[in-house]
C-alpha cells in the first residue's frame, strides 16, 4: 500500500512538472512555437518520460486548461458560501476571480488564446469541456446577481448578460495587463469593478 502511495506521489509530481513546465513555455512562446523536446528539456526530463505521460502535445495544453479551470470554478464557489447578503457575495465572487486571476495570470492568458479561439488545436469534445466551466461560472455569477434583484440591491436587469460583462472585464482587464508588462493589482482592479458595477446597476438607496 505505502509503495502504491508513493507511486502516486511520484506519478502526480512528474506531471505537474511537466504541465507547470509546458505552461510557462505556452505563454512566452506561443503553442506552435513549443516542441514536445522543448518540453522534455525544461521539465529536465527524458522525452520519453514525457510521451509516457502524454501522448500528445494538444494532450498537455488541455491538461493545463481543464486543471486550472477546475480550480477556478471551486474558487468561485468557496467564495459564496460564508457572506449571506447577496452583495457581499458579489463583492467576494469579484475579489476571488480577480485574486485567481493574479495569482495565475500565465494561465488565463491560455486559457483566454485556446478556449476562445481554439486554433484548431482542441477537439470540439475538449473544447466543449472547457467552455462548460465557463458556463457554470457564468451561472454562479448570475445566480448571486439574481438573489441580489431579488433583495432590491440592484435594478432590475438580466443577471445574465452582466455577468458576462463582469467576467469580460476582469479577464480583459489581466489579458491587458499582461499584454503590456503592466503589474496586475488584484485587490485595486477587484474595488474598481465592484464600484462600477454598483454605480451603474445599484439601486439608489
Amino acid at each position: 500500500m505505502a509503495t502504491a502511495h508513493r507511486r502516486m506521489r511520484e506519478r502526480h509530481a512528474r506531471i505537474e512538472t511537466i504541465t507547470s513546465s509546458a505552461e510557462k513555455l505556452f505563454y512566452e512562446r506561443g503553442y506552435f512555437d513549443v516542441s514536445m523536446d522543448d518540453i522534455a528539456a525544461a521539465a529536465e526530463l527524458a522525452k520519453g518520460s514525457v510521451y509516457y505521460y502524454f501522448r500528445k502535445k494538444a494532450h498537455i495544453i488541455y491538461a493545463i486548461l481543464h486543471a486550472g479551470l477546475t480550480r477556478f470554478h471551486e474558487a468561485l464557489a468557496r467564495a459564496v458560501e460564508a457572506p449571506a447578503d447577496p452583495v457581499e457575495k458579489l463583492r467576494a465572487l469579484i475579489t476571488t476571480h480577480s485574486s485567481f486571476l493574479a495569482e495565475n495570470q500565465r494561465l488565463m492568458v491560455l486559457v483566454w488564446r485556446f478556449v476562445n479561439s481554439p486554433q484548431g488545436v482542441l477537439g470540439k469534445r475538449q473544447t466543449e469541456a472547457l467552455k462548460s466551466y465557463h458556463r457554470r461560472s457564468m451561472v454562479l455569477i448570475g445566480d448571486v446577481i439574481h438573489a441580489a434583484v431579488r433583495a432590491e440591491k440592484l435594478r432590475p436587469l438580466d443577471p445574465e448578460p452582466v455577468a458576462q460583462l463582469v467576467g469580460g472585464m476582469l479577464m480583459a482587464s489581466v489579458v491587458m495587463s499582461a499584454a503590456s508588462d503592466r503589474p496586475y493589482d488584484a485587490q485595486a482592479q477587484a474595488e474598481l469593478i465592484f464600484e462600477v458595477l454598483m454605480r451603474g446597476i445599484g439601486r439608489p438607496q
